[in-house]
């Protein structure tokens, strides 16, 4: 690997960090672009400009001032399509074609995609103006959501006709390219596969059963339980959807994130991504796979070999949980660090700022914290996640209790 050069990293989450941490371990400078004033990552970048990772002129200006040898955004949705493009403009190595990473990042595109591989997904229509209602030809009940966001933003699901009009605005509203996609809603188990392309071979390092709650008429992740409880069958589907997805995208090295729907002894592809999951999700894969996600990710952008050696599926339990609030301002959680310390708790992290204003709508952007349980069964989880709702609390500023915790299936 050469040494001495510079590391642009596009956006300044926690895993980004632990990117940061291995790049500096091989020799390299980091350049941090995020928006916020202090992002989890810019404690450990050389340098952190307070621009936004989505703002291609941005980027390609600092990328350009600092000399950047390569553009990295290995966890994050958004932030993709600019590192690809910018990549692209400046003749530096990245994983994948700027067309690529819009298939991969735009809901439309991504369904058209999945239609012509004919890899099993719901039925959709194109949007772009509230008008186009009355062309939708689908089976109700069905999803609204813009094309272009992530974090369960602007997402709806519509039961009749009369809803559908608001929906669209809403998703419309939310979207930065002014477009929606309208799909029919399949129930059944959402599930996650962390996947790993080394030399155009998949490697699926876990399957998670995403764990949901009610709001609204929506139901929105709390959680991931591994291993996911799918058949055989489904568990084949699934092999096989992530083979074609990275053939038919030409994708030979790098992270693949997929989520779907099984049902049936059927698996449908709800969207995937050039990404592994946020948050503690690097953390899970080591220990459940044996793969360290973050350093073979910034591997595949420099274009160096990656050889995967996963372990075997696990007998054991993992669990991930989020930590989401009522309305309020936060100030403090307090109770997990003897949980910590007697192993109840593998990790907890908390993600956000005291002082930030929370609103309560269980969307991504309000994940307070993040924890990990592992456990020989699902009893054996349970019990702990008890003693974490007994002993962990979240405090507003005015000393008020705010943590969901109606939220958690026991």
């Amino acid at each position: 690997m050469k040494k001495d050069t510079t590391v642009v990293i596009l956006g300044g989450t926690r895993p980004h960090a632990e990117l940061i941490k291995y790049l500096h371990s091989k020799g390299h400078r980091t350049v941090l672009i995020d928006y916020l004033d202090n992002p989890p990552a810019k404690s450990v970048a050389d340098v952190h400009y307070q621009e936004s990772s989505l703002d291609v002129e941005a980027v390609e200006r600092i990328a350009k001032k600092e000399n950047a040898c390569y553009i990295m955004d290995i966890c994050t949705d958004r932030a993709i399509p600019p590192a690809a493009l910018v990549a692209e403009k400046l003749h530096l190595p990245h994983p994948y074609s700027y067309e690529t990473s819009l298939i991969a990042t735009n809901k439309n595109k991504m369904k058209s995609f999945l239609q012509k591989s004919n890899i099993p997904t719901s039925k959709f229509f194109k949007i772009a103006t509230v008008g186009q209602a009355s062309s939708i030809c689908l089976e109700y009940p069905i999803i609204v959501k813009p094309s272009d966001a992530s974090g369960s933003i602007g997402i709806t699901k519509v039961d009749n006709f009369t809803s559908l009009k608001p929906a669209l605005e809403y998703a419309l509203q939310m979207s930065r390219n002014g477009q929606a996609v309208v799909e029919e809603y399949v129930d059944g188990t959402e599930i996650q596969m962390d996947c790993f392309v080394s030399d155009s071979h998949v490697y699926i390092l876990d399957i998670k059963e995403k764990r949901k709650y009610p709001v609204k008429k929506l139901t929105l992740s709390y959680g991931s339980l591994i291993p996911a409880r799918i058949s055989e069958r489904q568990r084949n589907r699934c092999i096989d959807i992530c083979n074609r997805i990275a053939q038919n995208l030409n994708i030979l090295n790098g992270p693949l994130y997929v989520q779907a729907i099984a049902n049936n002894q059927n698996v449908y592809v709800i969207e995937f991504g050039l990404r592994f999951g946020g948050n503690l999700s690097f953390r899970i894969l080591k220990d459940v796979s044996g793969v360290d996600i973050v350093s073979s990710s910034a591997d595949a952008y420099m274009g160096n070999e990656v050889k995967l050696s996963p372990k075997g599926l696990s007998d054991e339990v993992y669990t991930t949980y989020h930590v989401f609030p009522r309305k309020g301002v936060f100030k403090i959680i307090t109770g997990y660090e003897h949980l910590l310390e007697n192993k109840t708790l593998e990790a907890f992290h908390v993600n956000k700022q005291s002082g930030i204003t929370c609103e309560g709508n269980m969307t991504s952007k309000e994940r307070l914290a993040s924890f990990i349980i592992r456990a020989k069964d699902i009893e054996e989880n349970n019990r702990k996640l008890r003693k974490v709702l007994d002993f962990v609390e979240v405090w507003d500023v005015l000393g008020n209790p705010i943590m969901r915790k109606d939220i958690y299936e026991l």
